[in-house]
Formats: structure tokens, C-alpha cells, sequence
């Protein structure tokens, strides 16, 4: 029910979220609150990594660098 200030999600919505989350094209998905599902932008860029690295081999400096500010992002203010 939404309150006030806020909107309902209409049938619009929901169709642009199964279009961003592949899995839920003929099924209906409830949260298991351990391992969400992957959104096409996530499993896009994961296929990206996995072809560069083997075409070219994992740059290690490279992943530890992006590990910093992924930590650092997740976590402002925080030592990464």
C-alpha cells in the first residue's frame, strides 16, 4: 500500500524489472534474503572481465586497485 508521497509500482514497472533481470523472463522470483539474482547490466559486465582475461590474462594491479574503491565506495569514510 503506498503512502504518502510515494507511488504505486504499476504493471510498466514491473515489466522493465523482469527485462533487467533475465531470470524472472518466465518465472516469478521471491527474495531469498541470501543470493539475489544477476541484472543483465551485472552479467554484461562480468562476460566483459571473463573475455579480457582470457584474451589478455588477469591484471592483477588493475583488480587490486578497482577492489580498493569498490570497498571504498561501499563503505564512505572508511578506511579501503
Amino acid at each position: 500500500m503506498p503512502t504518502a508521497g510515494t507511488a504505486a509500482a504499476g504493471p510498466a514497472d514491473v515489466r522493465e524489472a523482469r527485462r533487467m533481470f533475465p531470470a524472472t523472463a518466465g518465472r516469478a522470483y521471491f527474495n531469498t534474503a541470501a543470493v539475489g539474482l544477476a541484472s543483465q547490466r551485472l552479467a554484461d559486465a562480468y562476460h566483459a572481465f571473463v573475455e579480457e582475461w582470457a584474451d589478455t590474462g588477469l591484471d592483477y594491479r588493475l583488480g587490486v586497485v578497482s577492489g580498493g574503491t569498490g570497498r571504498r565506495s561501499a563503505r564512505p569514510g572508511q578506511p579501503g
